[in-house]
C-alpha cells in the first residue's frame, strides 16, 4: 500500500513457490504528521530497479543515504532517502525531484546527504527542503564534501556558503580560471588546473593535527580526491584527512602512508575517488582498483567490474 514513486530500500530477492521473485523491502514516510518505518516483501514487477533506468550516465555520486548521476543529455537521476519538500511538511521520492531538472553540467551528494545541482548557466539547486547553498550566486564549478561547500564563480572567485566571496582571495582569477576539479575536506579545498598543478586552500585550522603530503611531489596531476577516513575498527576508530591522486602518468600518489603503499604499483589510472574505508581507483581501460584504508574487508569485489566511465565511492 505503498504510494506510486515510493523510494525503497532492496534488501535482498528471493522467489515463492511458483518462481515469482519477490523483493525484502522498507522505506520510510510521513503519514499523518508522524514519520514511520515500514518493511515487508514486494513483487519484483511491482518495484523499478537495477540498471534500468541509469543509462547514458556521464558523472555519478554516492553517499550512505542515496545515489545521484548526470546523465549526457543533462537530465539526472536519483535515488536513496525520501526528501522533505520546501514546506517540510511531505517526503518526496529523489527521482521525482531529480527528473525536474535538464541543462545540468555537475551533480553531486553535499556532506549532509543533500543532493545538488549546477545547471550550464551557473545556478545552483539543492535538494528540496534546502536552501541554495550559494545564495543565489552563480558558480561554474562546485565541491559538496567539505562542511563549508565551496565554489567558484563566474568571475573566477573561490565563494563559500550564501556566496559570500573568499577574503582574501586566495589565488589570482587568471589562475583560478584554469580550475577542472574542486574536492575539499573540512580543512582545506583541493583546486586541480587543467595544466595539472595542484592549488591548495587552507580554510580551517588543523584542529587533529594531522601531518600534510609532501605536496612539492603531488605534481603533472590529471585527478584528485580528498576525504575522511577512519582508522582502525569500530568502535575505536579514529578520523584522519586522506589525499589521492592520479599522475599524467597513470600512476597514483595517497596519503597517509598506509594508503601511499597500497597503491605504489598501480599503473594506467585515470581517476581515483576515497571512501571512508577505502580508496577506489579507475583504470583507463574502463576496469577497477580498491584497497582498504584500513582495516575493512571486502573492498575487492570491484575486480569483475569493467567498461566504466566514471566511480564514486560512499560512506560505508
Amino acid at each position: 500500500h505503498l504510494p506510486k514513486d515510493c523510494a525503497v530500500w532492496i534488501e535482498k530477492s528471493a522467489p515463492d513457490a511458483k518462481g515469482e521473485i519477490w523483493y525484502a523491502v522498507n522505506t520510510g514516510m510521513q503519514r499523518e504528521g508522524k514519520y514511520r518505518a515500514y518493511e515487508g516483501w514486494m513483487k519484483a514487477e511491482d518495484v523499478e530497479a537495477g540498471a534500468a533506468v541509469w543509462q547514458d550516465v556521464a558523472e555519478g555520486g554516492a553517499y550512505d543515504k542515496g545515489m545521484i548521476a548526470r546523465k549526457k543529455d543533462g537530465k539526472v537521476i536519483a535515488a536513496g532517502r525520501p526528501l522533505l519538500n520546501p514546506e517540510g511538511s511531505a517526503w518526496v521520492s529523489p527521482r521525482t525531484w531529480a527528473a525536474a531538472f535538464s541543462n545540468i553540467r555537475q551533480a553531486c551528494i553535499l556532506w549532509n546527504g543533500q543532493y545538488a545541482l549546477l545547471d550550464e548557466e551557473g545556478n545552483c539547486f539543492p535538494s528540496e527542503g534546502h536552501e541554495n547553498p550559494f545564495g543565489g550566486a552563480k558558480v561554474r564549478l562546485m565541491e559538496g564534501k567539505s562542511d563549508g561547500m565551496f565554489g567558484l564563480s563566474m568571475e573566477n572567485e573561490l565563494v563559500s556558503l550564501a556566496g559570500w566571496p573568499v577574503e582574501p582571495q586566495p589565488f589570482p582569477p587568471e589562475t583560478l580560471e584554469k580550475v577542472v576539479n574542486m574536492q575539499g575536506n573540512d580543512e582545506e579545498i583541493l583546486l586541480l588546473t587543467e595544466e595539472g598543478e595542484l592549488l591548495i586552500y587552507p580554510y580551517s585550522e588543523n584542529f587533529l593535527g594531522t601531518p600534510p603530503p609532501d605536496w612539492a611531489e603531488w605534481t603533472e596531476l590529471a585527478d584528485v580526491d580528498t576525504a575522511w577516513i577512519f582508522s582502525g575498527d569500530y568502535p575505536t576508530w579514529m578520523p584522519c584527512v586522506a589525499y589521492a591522486g592520479v599522475r599524467q602518468d597513470g600512476t597514483v600518489l595517497a596519503f597517509p602512508e598506509k594508503l601511499s603503499d597500497a597503491v605504489s604499483q598501480w599503473q594506467g589510472m585515470k581517476e581515483v575517488e576515497i571512501g571512508n574505508h577505502w580508496l577506489v581507483g579507475l583504470k583507463a581501460d574502463g576496469t577497477a582498483l580498491s584497497t582498504a584504508a584500513e582495516n575493512k574487508n571486502g573492498y575487492s569485489e570491484v575486480l569483475s567490474w569493467s567498461h566504466l566511465v566514471d566511480i564514486a565511492a560512499g560512506e560505508n
